[in-house]
């Protein structure tokens, strides 16, 4: 379900949308989700090419950066702003993936704002430039190669020597926060198509997240029981140091009384025990 806020249009967790275009970048199939966001039919869609919904305020560069990773057959992820048909933008974390004819494109609501965030500033300062060096007479070719040479120069800073190492690091982290919000990877038949792939890596993602939620779970109970038991050996502790403590104090007037000796075994073993329990407390 997909809400106004302001001039941007923000959509839920389980809203998995995608598009499937030629080698071109013209619309060859959308989903349902994806015509509700763009606000065009299907009709309208499907021939036109995908840059329907670019929005000025992307940098040219990022699309320069997925289309070189494309170019060499290898995935790309990018955070993209789009703009409606209604004229109101919306986000989404794209995942672009070559196929045999073409290219397919899923996408999803970005979710890790602590990488989402400052890409968004990333993207200002890039466009800013940009523009900057439009306006200098370059073209449009020039402009998307300067920006994505701006761009490359900003993800490094960030610690991404590229945006393949990007996607890498961003995906998983992506969809690990859709599965832990609850979003449930829907059910397909065996096939060999990349959306079949997509939905079986997400399906196994579900699992082993719910997995580890659930060994966290157990993780802290037994932090917790460790937590208790911690106390209690701190108060064995202290008896121990203070029982060790009072023999010192134990005397007898005859000579062969057993006391003293018995005394000096409590005190060893009484400091050999508070040893021992500040270790294992430890």
């Amino acid at each position: 379900m997909d809400y106004v806020d302001g001039n941007e249009r923000r959509f839920g967790a389980e809203d998995l949308f995608f598009s499937t275009t030629d080698a071109k970048g013209v619309i060859r199939s959308t989903n349902r989700v994806f015509d509700t966001l763009s606000r065009y039919s299907a009709e309208q869609l499907v021939g036109a090419p995908h840059n329907i919904i670019r929005h000025d305020d992307m940098p040219a560069g990022a699309f320069r950066l997925m289309w070189d990773e494309l170019e060499q057959g290898r995935p790309a992820c990018v955070y993209v702003l789009n703009r409606a048909k209604d004229g109101l933008d919306y986000w989404v974390f794209a995942t672009v993936a070559p196929l045999s004819e073409g290219y397919l494109s899923v996408r999803v609501r970005p979710s890790n704002h602590a990488l989402f965030t400052p890409v968004k500033q990333m993207y200002v300062r890039v466009r800013a430039a940009e523009r900057e060096y439009a306006a200098q007479g370059h073209s449009r070719r020039e402009v998307g190669q300067y920006g994505a040479q701006l761009l490359s120069e900003e993800l490094s800073e960030a610690h991404f020597r590229g945006l393949y190492p990007f996607a890498r690091a961003a995906l998983p982290r992506e969809l690990a926060l859709l599965v832990a919000e609850g979003v449930k990877v829907p059910v397909r038949t065996a096939s060999d198509s990349p959306m079949s792939t997509i939905l079986s890596t997400m399906a196994a993602i579900e699992r082993d997240t719910d997995e580890l939620v659930q060994q966290l779970g157990e993780y802290q109970d037994l932090i917790n029981s460790l937590g208790s038991w911690s106390t209690g050996v701190r108060s064995i502790t202290d008896r121990a140091g203070r029982v060790g403590s009072m023999v010192t104090e134990a005397t007898s007037p005859d000579r062969e009384s057993s006391v003293p000796a018995v005394s000096a075994r409590v005190r060893e073993r009484s400091a050999r025990a508070v040893e021992l329990l500040q270790q294992l407390n430890g």
